[in-house]
């Protein structure tokens, strides 16, 4: 069941990145040829039969692959800004969690929106040892209240982390003025530590 929800693969970012690979072949081909490679981690990694749980470091590398092909095509439009201490970087995280997070954030907020908008990225240990994920993106002037992305998307990612977790995560989406977050919490263990509970 988690490889089924974990391979999902959403056709139009497949779509968008072809498009603009096929723009830029014949104008920027290295761009073309680094994006290829970009698009192939993330499908390589969206169909691994690996381990669920990946140390976080892993995890942001491919946030960071799909940055790399979302600003080449949305250019100055789409900035980023990482608030993640090193001491999360060897902690476990289900993989492929927070990339579709930053999808959803994109998709969702940062391509409606008229001049450059930024992704915020953050990740901590709270005082109750739960690994705590924010994902943060601004929402467009005027935006209807109840508008919060693709629920898919979210529903799958929680699927996928109480499979691993049980009751003691979370996946919680709010809104405060024209800011939108999803906050992802689950406990909080070095990647590859055994004895992960599900309390149901």
């Amino acid at each position: 069941r988690l490889q089924s929800l974990q391979s999902r693969i959403r056709p139009h970012f497949l779509f968008n990145s072809l498009n603009s690979i096929a723009a830029l072949i014949s104008i920027k081909p290295a761009a073309a040829e680094t994006m290829v490679e970009d698009l192939a981690d993330l499908f390589r990694a969206s169909l691994s039969a690996r381990a669920q749980v990946v140390p976080m470091s892993e995890e942001l590398e491919l946030v960071r692959k799909f940055f790399r092909i979302e600003q080449t095509r949305l250019g100055a439009r789409l900035g980023v800004e990482w608030d993640i201490p090193e001491a999360v970087m060897d902690m476990g995280v289900p993989m492929l969690t927070i990339q579709p997070l930053v999808e959803n954030a994109v998709h969702h907020g940062v391509a409606r929106i008229v001049g450059p908008a930024t992704v915020v990225v953050r990740a901590r240990i709270d005082e109750d040892s739960m690994m705590v994920v924010d994902v943060e993106n601004p929402v467009p002037p005027g935006d209807p209240p109840g508008h919060t992305g693709s629920q898919t998307a979210v529903a799958n990612i929680a699927q996928r982390v109480r499979l691993i977790y049980g009751d003691k995560s979370s996946l919680a989406l709010s809104r405060e003025d024209n800011v939108f977050r999803a906050r992802m919490r689950f406990p909080a263990r070095p990647a590859g530590a055994e004895g992960v509970d599900k309390t149901e």
